[in-house]
């Protein structure tokens, strides 16, 4: 069936609608158009945002109850919603969902390529290969400049900062960390370098010139399946189209597949000298010679593997469920450091879940503060004159310690609603110094022990001096912008700065002259004993809560215990400020944003249309 004869029928189903043609045409299906334009098709179709009864159109259809259907099974050549990221250039309205091509699909395991170029980047930077080649200055000799994917910025960006920004937590446990080759350039034998393992990379040559991923074998073919559409923040950003090269319309002969101008884009595979990466012109063709890895023309177009299995069966954050090591929401707290939008979801780590009660701790340090400040000291040892501290007579537990203050007071009162109070469990906390220097103490919120980071039941080494990667920490922007103290030599595995943190215990005895000191996690995982109380570091609350009570269904608006068009049309009530209209807030932010608005809904109406990647 032709595009003339789907048009054709569609008129003749709407006829009397005025402007039924321009909905037809826009809203033709993927596949539809491709056949129109290229012999070399794509099987699948588009799954449209807010296609709720699987039209490929958007209608006030779609909000009726009785089209809440599943979708068909994904399958190479469909296009899907996975993810988001900025695109339309306008901050205002937040990041558009991004539609991913299906190139392949094997053993529950897809290869996705993004439609669209959705950055302006560099594969490398001048300024790194200036530094690093050239003291600083400008390269005058590039014989000896190389860059491989394994060691370009590009790629560290997209597996730290585009990762991070552009996937939710559950959309991130979709990814598949996969081992990626790259091969060497056989057209002039560049070196592609060793096997990198990454979550997302870019396609290679070898990937874009694949037959069974629908592209053609010819470097040199003009390939419209090739050709890719530079969204409006990449090209606000500087991303090269096509018709800024030809004059006049002359481009018009190259537009997608869509019918879109098309731009040029990276490939990680080298180029014909070692200072080079391949691309893919605007017309299609492989560029095997390459570009300058400094180039800031070319459009990034992410692409990843992902877990059909965890996709297609996605299942409503639930504390009832946890399991140790998952990671959970609960709380909020300032962290990005920008008081204007208010605290911040706080993700906690699930150390152990015993019976119907679950311990937390923090994931990331959430603050900068003193075991016990100077000014505590000052009037519970003073010396004889008063003036300073007697550090001959003092000693600090935690019981008296005025960071247990803080946890119990200010940091429970601000980062827990009056709901969330009512699951954290008062827990009596064992001063486990080394001659019980305290008695016990029932908490709230309080620091894992010497003996907590030391128990392999939490997942911690029981070796004090190893450096566990399981005890590394990494502070919020906040915290960080308080002053905690960084180390550029110490990373975790992420890459990113570890940070000191404080434990409970105290090392010391009443007459240990060292009993104005704390135990800590260093910087490299192990446990440090020499942390003086009265100086700041980082602090990594800790928590029991309540399972048993505490449930967030991501979705059950309404609080019934299911997920149906209820939950959308109480939801969509709510937000147009619908009187006495009663929802389960914490239930309702779908997105774990910290926001309640429209997001929300069209992220529910599409889970609840079985939309591929849709995941609360």
């Amino acid at each position: 069936m032709n595009k003339h004869t789907i048009i054709t029928s569609k008129i003749n189903a709407l006829i009397g609608i005025v402007l039924c043609l321009v909905l037809i045409i826009e809203t033709i299906p993927y596949s539809v158009i491709k056949a129109a334009e290229t012999t070399e098709v794509i099987e699948g179709t588009t799954n449209y945002i807010g296609d709720v009864n699987v039209d490929d159109s958007v209608t006030p259809k779609d909000m009726s109850t009785e089209n809440l259907t599943s979708a068909n099974e994904i399958k190479k050549g469909d296009i899907i919603i996975f993810g988001s990221y900025e695109q339309d250039n306008d901050s205002t309205n937040g990041f558009e969902a991004i539609e991913w091509i299906v190139l392949s699909v094997e053993d529950n395991k897809a290869l996705l390529l993004s439609k669209y170029g959705l950055e302006q980047k560099s594969y490398h930077d001048y300024s790194d290969l200036s530094k690093k080649y050239a003291d600083g200055q400008v390269i005058t000799d590039w014989s000896d400049v190389k860059i491989t994917w394994e060691e370009c910025n590009l790629r560290y960006w997209l597996n730290k900062d585009f990762y991070d920004i552009a996937f939710s937590k559950n959309e991130k446990a979709c990814i598949i960390e996969t081992d990626i080759i790259n091969n060497n350039n056989t057209y002039y034998d560049t070196e592609g370098g060793k096997i990198t393992r990454d979550r997302i990379f870019l396609p290679s040559l070898e990937e874009m010139t694949n037959n069974n991923y629908s592209f053609d074998s010819d470097i040199y073919k003009q390939d419209i399946n090739r050709r890719c559409k530079a969204t409006e923040y990449a090209k606000a950003h500087g991303v090269w189209t096509i018709d800024k090269t030809y004059k006049d319309d002359q481009w018009k002969e190259y537009v997608t597949l869509d019918g879109d101008i098309p731009c040029y884009y990276w490939l990680r595979s080298p180029g014909k000298d070692a200072y080079k990466a391949a691309s893919i012109s605007a017309e299609g063709e492989c560029q095997i010679d390459g570009a300058d890895v400094y180039n800031t023309y070319r459009a990034v177009r992410p692409a990843l593997y992902v877990d059909l299995a965890k996709m297609q069966s996605p299942k409503p954050s639930c504390l009832t469920n946890t399991e140790k090591g998952d990671v959970v929401i609960f709380g909020s707290y300032e962290q990005d450091n920008n008081y204007s939008n208010g605290g911040e979801p706080i993700e906690w780590l699930v150390l152990s879940v015993e019976q119907d009660k679950a311990l937390l701790l923090s994931k990331y340090a959430l603050e900068y503060k003193e075991y016990n400040t100077l000014d505590d000291l000052m009037k519970r040892f003073p010396n004889e004159d008063g003036t300073n501290i007697d550090f001959s007579s003092m000693y600090i537990t935690w019981e008296k310690s005025t960071l247990r203050d803080w946890l119990n007071a200010d940091f429970y009162n601000n980062a827990f609603s009056e709901n969330e109070k009512t699951k954290i469990i008062k827990t009596l906390i064992s001063d486990d110094n080394q001659l019980n220097v305290s008695d016990n103490n029932s908490d709230f919120v309080f620091l894992l022990s010497i003996k907590d980071i030391l128990n392999t039941d939490y997942g911690f080494s029981d070796d004090r001096f190893e450096k566990d990667f399981a005890r590394l920490c990494v502070p919020t922007i906040y915290t960080k912008e308080q002053g905690v103290k960084l180390n550029d030599k110490f990373i975790n595995s992420d890459g990113e700065l570890t940070c000191l943190w404080t434990l409970s215990t105290v090392n010391s005895s009443v007459y240990s002259t060292f009993s104005y000191k704390t135990y800590g996690i260093h910087y490299q995982g192990y446990v440090d004993s020499e942390l003086v109380c009265y100086d700041k570091n980082a602090i990594r609350p800790a928590i029991w809560i309540d399972i048993s009570t505490f449930q967030i269904i991501h979705g059950d608006v309404n609080d019934d215990g299911e997920l149906n068009a209820k939950d959308v049309t109480q939801l969509r009530r709510y937000l147009a400020g619908g009187w006495n209209v009663e929802i389960n807030k914490d239930n309702s932010d779908v997105n774990s944003d910290g926001e309640l608005n429209a997001k929300d809904v069209t992220i529910l109406r599409r889970f609840l249309a079985g939309g591929w990647g849709v995941i609360l």
